[in-house]
């Protein structure tokens, strides 16, 4: 090969590269700007609104069933400290359960009882991000993310949100929330045992089936 076959052949390489180089740069800047960080979930994408609703399948091994679990945000009421709160409806087939959502700041409460006599069942801080904690008022809260998850009704990357009850004695167990950008809770485990007793190993858990959010 001449020297003019080489030169040619050195520049069309040289150009390559710069392209292929160029085409990096390219990708990383526009992945830079238009992808979420997948790593982090605010409190805006936690569904609230009436209307929303959520079935579940659900598994119990003390009672033994197999029973079905309709969640509807019903619309809001007030409790008797004047604080606005949405009404979560849980019916299952044999009995209606409710409770009662109030956000507060960068928090999500759920409370258990009535609008007269309450108590603070669930609390997510949000944004949701790795190794985040918090103090519950059974203990300690832990979330992880990119935990990918699949129920019935999607896959999906989820949050998990873990409970680790610490004020009960001679007992143990967690709560587990999956909890998916725009749709919310799509699954829930939970599980407690007692230190003293053999084979007190008890467990819950819910799948999503189906789906509407508002």
């Amino acid at each position: 090969m001449n020297k003019i076959g080489s030169k040619s052949l050195i520049i069309m390489k040289n150009t390559i590269y710069l392209l292929i180089i160029f085409l990096i740069f390219c990708f990383n800047s526009c992945v830079g700007e238009d992808s979420p960080n997948i790593n982090i979930l605010e409190l805006d994408k936690f569904p609230m609104r009436e209307g929303t609703h959520w079935v579940y399948s659900v598994s119990d091994s003390i009672k033994n069933i197999n029973d079905t679990l309709i969640v509807s945000i019903l619309g809001d009421t007030m409790l008797t400290n004047n604080k606005p709160v949405k009404i979560w409806e849980y019916k299952y087939s044999d009995k209606v359960d409710t409770l009662f959502a109030n956000i507060s700041g960068d928090t999500v409460f759920f409370y258990q009882g009535t609008i007269e006599l309450y108590f603070e069942k669930l609390k997510i801080i949000f944004p949701l991000q790795d190794d985040k904690t918090w103090e519950t008022n059974v203990g300690e809260a832990n979330v992880n993310s990119n935990k990918f998850v699949k129920v019935p009704a999607i896959s999906t990357v989820c949050y998990s949100v873990t409970i680790y009850p610490s004020h009960f004695p001679n007992s143990a167990g967690e709560d587990k929330y999956f909890i998916s950008s725009n749709l919310g809770i799509i699954k829930y485990t939970g599980s407690i045992w007692s230190t003293l007793v053999s084979n007190s190993y008890h467990f819950t858990v819910w799948e999503l089936i189906n789906f509407s959010v508002k």
